[in-house]
């Protein structure tokens, strides 16, 4: 079994962190990943620039592998003034997708819950 958690992507506020889990997984052996195996550079390229901060995400050597080996990926920003007008094109950038893997960037956490129930009673498949 393998167990994931990062810190810089937690969307709930719940007291937990890598103590916790370590005592809760005593024989656990940590692994810390040092590439970025979800995104292709141009998506992950934008999205750093929201954690500033984060040490990977300042990791030279890491963008460099992913632009030579997962350069693709499209980055499209859509800035809309309403929540239906929001919703709109976050179903119309799932459906356009098809199978594809994609990530849509939120500003508040309570969106990402909002949303998500709206996807669901429509049935459309997505994770939150």
């Amino acid at each position: 079994m393998s167990i994931g958690a990062d810190d810089g992507q937690q969307l709930y506020d719940v007291d937990t962190d890598l103590n916790i889990l370590k005592n809760i997984f005593p024989n656990n052996t940590p692994k810390l990943l040092t590439r970025n195996f979800r995104n292709r550079y141009k998506i992950y390229n934008f999205a750093r620039q929201f954690i500033p901060e984060d040490t990977m995400a300042k990791d030279t050597n890491m963008l460099e592998w992913l632009r030579l080996n997962k350069p693709g990926g499209t980055v499209e920003i859509h800035i809309k003034n309403s929540q239906s007008d929001v919703f709109s094109t976050i179903k119309e950038i799932i459906n356009n997708m098809g199978d594809g893997n994609i990530g849509i960037l939120l500003s508040e956490t309570k969106d990402v819950d909002d949303y998500s129930e709206a996807l669901d009673e429509e049935e459309i498949e997505h994770q939150a």
